[in-house]
C-alpha cells in the first residue's frame, strides 16, 4: 500500500488554505474529494485540477450540522474509493456576541469540532484495515485571544482529541496531527482582519519575525509532508506555520 493510490478528503476546499491543500494533494497524486458549501467554487477547482492532470471530485455539503456531515460521508463512500487521508480544514473565526450566544456556540462546535471528529472516525476504520492513514486538522495555537472566540475553543478541543486519537491509532499505521497557521493571506484576513495592504504590512512588521504574512501554499506544503509515507513516525503533534509569530517555546 502506498499513499498515492488512495483518496484524500479535504473539507473547506473551496477557498483559501483548503483550496490550496486540495490542489497540492491532487498534484501529489491523491484522488481528492473536496467538501465545501460553495459548489460553484468546487466546480472551478475541479476544472483546474483536471486540466493539470489530477483527480478532484466536488462534494457540496454544509458541515455545520449532522445532516450535512452525514451527506458528505455518504457521498464519499458512494464513490467507492479507499480513503487514506482526511484533512479537516472547514471553519473560521467566530467571535461570540454578548447577547444570545447559544446558536453561535452550537454552530461553531458542530463545524469545527464535531465535523472533525465524525468525518475522521468515519474513515478511520478503513485506514486501520489497510494499516495506513493520515488525519490532519487545521487548528489554532493554544494561546487564548483577548476576547472570546468559539472557533478558538473548538480548535482547542480538536487539538486534545487529536492527541488522544494519535495514541489510539498509531499502532495501526495511522498518524493524527494538527497544523496551526499564523496570519495567512486568505479571504478572512484580507476582507475582515486586515482589509488594507498598509494594515497587513504594519502587522507583519511589528509582530512576525519573518516580516510577511504567510501564503496558503506554506500550509499546504506541510500538509503534503504530513500525508506522505515519509511522515509515518510523526504523530500527535501541533505544528505551527506562522513565520515566528508564536513566541512560546512549547
Amino acid at each position: 500500500m502506498t499513499a498515492r493510490t488512495l483518496a484524500a478528503v479535504v473539507t473547506g476546499a473551496s477557498s483559501g488554505i483548503g483550496r490550496e491543500i486540495a490542489a497540492r494533494l491532487a498534484r501529489d497524486g491523491f484522488d481528492v474529494h473536496g467538501v465545501a458549501r460553495r459548489a460553484d467554487r468546487l466546480d472551478e477547482l475541479a476544472e483546474e485540477v483536471t486540466a493539470a492532470g489530477g483527480r478532484f471530485t466536488p462534494v457540496p455539503a454544509d458541515l455545520s450540522d449532522t445532516d450535512g456531515q452525514d451527506a458528505a460521508i455518504a457521498a464519499v463512500r458512494s464513490a467507492g474509493v479507499e480513503v487514506g487521508v482526511v484533512v479537516n480544514n472547514a471553519g473560521g473565526s467566530v467571535p461570540v456576541p454578548a447577547d444570545d450566544p447559544e446558536p453561535v456556540w452550537a454552530s461553531a462546535m458542530a463545524l469545527q469540532f464535531e465535523a472533525v471528529r465524525r468525518l475522521s472516525d468515519a474513515f478511520a476504520e478503513g485506514m486501520r484495515q489497510r494499516r495506513w492513514g493520515r488525519i490532519v486538522t487545521i487548528g489554532a495555537p493554544l494561546e487564548p485571544p483577548a476576547r472570546m472566540n468559539a472557533s478558538t475553543v473548538a480548535k482547542g478541543a480538536v487539538t486534545i482529541w487529536s492527541k488522544i486519537r494519535a495514541s489510539e491509532l498509531a499502532p495501526h499505521g495511522i498518524t493524527v496531527n494538527t497544523v496551526a497557521p499564523g496570519r495567512i493571506l486568505t479571504e478572512q484576513v484580507v476582507e475582515r482582519l486586515h482589509p488594507s495592504a498598509e494594515e497587513r504590512e504594519a502587522f507583519a512588521r511589528d509582530n512576525i519575525p519573518a516580516g510577511v504574512l504567510g501564503q496558503p501554499a506554506d500550509v499546504a506544503a506541510l500538509v503534503s509532508f504530513l500525508t506522505s509515507d515519509e511522515a509515518g513516525y510523526l504523530t500527535g503533534e501541533l505544528i505551527h506555520v506562522d513565520g515566528g509569530l508564536r513566541r512560546a517555546a512549547w
